[in-house]
């Protein structure tokens, strides 16, 4: 209790700080790792300015508060035990979500957040990436350990260049055709696999699963897919 008290005193006092900051441009509030602070304190909805939320490693379950915290950029809600993203559906500008070690099984709220660049679902409860669909500024995603085992909704994304697999239970891997990004090597590329059936399976995309370069990976699995169609001018199939 006298934690608690603590906690709640100490969160009053960082709330008045940062409306009192509002003046400098400042728009980060960290309230990570106080594994004992089970609700959002009173106030932060009011912060309607605000731009990057870091609740890593609190027990916050409830997100309702942040609704009107639409110009949300950034939200770190990893190991967590939040179940439901509703609140989120307003973030129109948010760009970056970490959510690995949550509950959340549902991604259809983010069906509305068009800007999303970076999203981390690792041993999250999450089988179905179809509210991805919508969002074609995605650039990294990483679904570690989880359920999924179909890729098809990722594909026609334009800028899905970086892709986690690892350890999840993807069964094909030729939706990747699919990202132009990855497959012609725009910018900072890479695919990660090892540890799905897919893999699993396969002799040669398990080799290709170990090679240690990101982007000599994300080449060769291309090649590999296409029977090395890329190197007479194929260009995707987005």
């Amino acid at each position: 209790m006298e934690d608690e008290e603590r906690l709640a005193g100490e969160l009053s006092e960082v709330l008045r700080h940062v409306k009192m900051n509002r003046c400098d441009g400042l728009s980060l509030l960290t309230l990570s790792n106080p594994w004992f602070l089970t609700d959002l304190p009173d106030g932060l909805a009011r912060l309607d300015w605000i731009t990057w939320l870091d609740l890593e490693g609190t027990r916050i379950t409830d997100l309702a508060p942040l609704a009107s915290l639409t110009r949300m950029e950034k939200l770190d809600l990893r190991g967590t035990p939040v179940t439901d993203l509703s609140a989120l559906s307003g973030m129109t500008h948010l760009r970056n979500l970490f959510l690995e070690g949550t509950e959340v099984a549902d991604l259809a709220p983010l069906a509305a957040c068009g800007r999303l660049r970076e999203v981390w679902l690792d041993g999250t409860h999450v089988t179905d990436l179809a509210p991805l669909a919508r969002c074609r500024g995605l650039r990294q995603l990483s679904i570690r350990r989880t359920g999924v085992t179909d890729l098809s909704p990722l594909k026609g994304l334009p800028e899905l260049a970086v892709l986690d697999l690892t350890g999840s239970q993807v069964q094909d891997l030729r939706p990747v055709l699919g990202l132009p990004a990855l497959c012609e090597g725009e910018g900072a590329v890479g695919i990660s696999f090892e540890d799905t059936p897919v893999a699993l399976r396969d002799r040669a995309l398990a080799r290709i699963a170990e090679t240690e370069d990101p982007e000599v990976r994300a080449s060769d699995l291309v090649d590999h897919l296409t029977g090395g169609a890329r190197l007479s001018g194929w260009r995707g199939d987005a």
